[in-house]
């Protein structure tokens, strides 16, 4: 699983969105199969956490990807500021289990949760910066 995120940062570097989001995607995948062999909580929870991060910089690196076949001109078309909105929801879903404090998690886990919560922070922000970028709209608040 690490070695696929890590792939995914690689091929993110090298200017490949898509290539990028079949490998987080995979990741994904694999922290989900890996929570149905989980025994405790705590090890659930964090692999749940890491697969709503990966599914959520899956879909950032798709709306990055489609952002640039379409001429990479703002403003985006709205289903790709959707992919944002998405990809922003998969975040707050894995920030939420992360910040839960009623796990206990060992040194090498709270090692893995340091780093998902500093890998979360950093997705924040640069989803922040693509949807001004991209000239997103806000979306309006349901009452």
């Amino acid at each position: 699983m690490v070695r696929l995120e890590q792939q995914a940062d690689e091929l993110f570097a090298q200017s490949d969105p898509e290539g990028a989001a079949l490998a987080i995607g995979k990741a994904a995948m694999m922290a989900d199969i890996l929570i149905t062999k989980a025994q405790d909580s705590s090890a659930k929870n964090l692999l749940r956490a890491a697969s709503y991060l990966n599914r959520g910089q899956e879909l950032g690196f798709r709306a990055l990807g489609l952002f640039e076949q379409t001429g990479g001109t703002p403003p985006a078309p709205a289903g790709i500021c959707h992919y944002l909105l998405q990809s922003n929801k998969q975040l707050n879903k894995s920030k939420n289990l992360l910040g839960k404090g009623d796990f206990t998690f060992s040194k090498e886990s709270q090692a893995r949760q340091k780093s998902l919560i500093l890998k979360n922070e950093e997705w924040e922000n640069l989803l922040r910066e693509l949807h001004q970028e991209f000239e997103c709209e806000t979306p309006q608040r349901e009452n």
